[in-house]
């Protein structure tokens, strides 16, 4: 779902002309490593490594939102 709306999006950026290539570059090969150390991890160490580190990513960023919005 991911991979489908970065192409969606990419065409849609292509067609009125406001791309930058070099970050978008850049975030599709942090995305790409990202998603082989996430699914290297779920392999060897299963979900019961996965799960607290998810949940602790959702809540400092759950947290960062909140703090966003009291400016």
């Amino acid at each position: 779902m991911n991979f489908t709306s970065n192409i969606v999006s990419l065409i849609v950026f292509l067609i009125g002309g406001n791309i930058v290539f070099w970050p978008g570059l850049c975030m599709g090969l942090g995305e790409i490593l990202g998603a082989k150390i996430g699914t290297t991890l779920v392999i060897k160490k299963g979900v019961k490594f996965i799960r607290p580190v998810f949940i602790a990513v959702v809540l400092a960023t759950t947290l960062k939102l909140f703090y966003d919005n009291l400016k």
